[in-house]
């Protein structure tokens, strides 16, 4: 299967951004797509898929056969048998659709410098090369490998399928201006960091498609990711969405990123520049595009509640939201009007995005109505209470009062109410 490579220019620049890959996590790899395969084609499970690999780098040519679908553990893409990919190319367009079907994996993407270069000009060849500074492999387990304005990547799972998962784990991906990911309902991602870019003010794409997009003035479009499934990552940055409810974003380590992407340097002293003067440093923070409860999509700052020991973003979870009492204080005071008072806080956990609160009420309840007087509350609001309890005129009572938090939402038909607390202060009449 051919196929076009766009890097950056040669060997100089693959030494030059793979000596700081360690801090930039950028690949020496801007973009690649299927230009000759223009038949809509169905690869399934079981199937190889494999693509000739032609490498310059310190004047010399290399080439090697790359497997690009395999099953087994092998290939960028691994596919089990029952599953399937559909290819579609536009010609016009240059954009390939790729809808997933049922489970795959995604392993990490690997040239074999060394291995192209000493399978066609020999190891003397490659001996140069290496004193060069060239590296022996080029790997996304370092860098982030990059999908282009060229592909629609699906997430789906097979008819009759009642979940799909797909495993990224050991990765790290970014999906560049114009690109796009959609992951289905039912449909798990699981991956090591996943970036989403947010526009023309981050540069991306040299050679040809950065040529053309600049010549044309054509806008660089965000990303589009789309998550209607579940998208599980230790990193997650960018924009997303959520078409429909149910959509949840987890993200365990980091929501933002210090990217790196070199920008086109000038002149003939390209490679040279892209790490003195050209450096590309650019911060992207995780934003949310998902349905209120009109159904109207709106931005949204990301929140959060924990989910094992994680922290968890979300549009609209299945589950109804939960009232708890997290924590009560108190302290009490002796003689004639002897009291109690409590100091109390309420947690929500979790709340839905689209939840609105239309009234709460803190209440009270006496277990003896004739021996205890009712308790009242002071500045209350609907995360906190202050809680009063005076003393009983009969001596030696205990006063025993449940106290709880009730609160109504929007659109919703059942009250929900908190874990009920109760307090037995005895106190001693005179």
């Amino acid at each position: 299967m051919p196929m076009y490579w766009y890097d950056y220019c040669g060997g100089s620049a693959l030494k030059a951004i793979y000596d700081a890959i360690g801090t930039r996590y950028c690949l020496p790899l801007d973009d690649f797509y299927f230009e000759n395969n223009a038949v809509k084609t169905t690869i399934y499970g079981g199937s190889d898929v494999t693509s000739w690999v032609n490498l310059y780098a310190a004047s010399y040519n290399g080439g090697y056969d790359l497997q690009l679908i395999g099953s087994d553990g092998k290939g960028i893409v691994s596919i089990p048998n029952g599953s399937y990919i559909e290819c579609d190319y536009n010609e016009s367009t240059l954009i390939n659709d790729l809808h997933f079907f049922g489970n795959s994996s995604f392993n990490a993407f690997t040239i074999d410098v060394e291995k192209a270069i000493k399978d066609t000009a020999g190891g003397f060849a490659w001996t140069l090369a290496k004193g060069m500074g060239v590296p022996s492999k080029v790997t996304s387990n370092d860098g982030y490998f990059p999908v282009s304005y060229h592909f629609n990547v699906i997430l789906d799972k097979l008819a009759g399928q009642t979940s799909a998962s797909y495993d990224g784990t050991s990765n790290r991906y970014k999906f560049l201006n114009g690109s796009s990911l959609k992951i289905e309902s039912d449909v798990e991602l699981k991956i090591k960091e996943l970036i989403a870019y947010k526009g023309d003010d981050i540069y991306t794409g040299r050679g040809t498609h950065a040529a053309n997009l600049k010549k044309s003035k054509t806008p660089l479009t965000p990303a589009n990711m789309n998550i209607n499934g579940s998208l599980v990552a230790d990193t997650i940055a960018g924009q997303f969405y959520g078409e429909i409810s149910g959509g949840t974003i987890q993200a365990s380590v980091n929501t933002s990123v210090t990217m790196y992407e070199p920008k086109k340097g000038e002149g003939d002293k390209f490679s040279a520049k892209m790490l003195n003067g050209e450096e590309g440093w650019f911060y992207l923070p995780l934003s949310l595009k998902l349905k209120n409860i009109n159904g109207v999509i709106e931005e949204r700052e990301p929140s959060k509640y924990n989910c094992v020991s994680n922290e968890c973003y979300w549009e609209q979870l299945k589950e109804l939201t939960s009232i708890s009492i997290k924590e009560t204080s108190g302290n009490y005071t002796s003689g004639k009007r002897a009291a109690a008072t409590f100091n109390i806080i309420a947690e929500f956990t979790p709340i839905d995005y689209s939840d609105v609160i239309e009234s709460f009420t803190w209440k009270q309840q006496r277990h003896d109505t004739s021996v205890s007087e009712d308790g009242y509350f002071e500045n209350s609001t609907l995360t906190s209470t202050i809680f009063k309890t005076r003393r009983n005129e009969n001596a030696l009572h205990n006063n025993y009062i449940d106290v709880w938090l009730e609160v109504k939402i929007k659109g919703r038909s059942e009250i929900l109410k908190s874990n009920i607390i109760t307090f037995n202060a005895k106190f001693w009449a005179g």
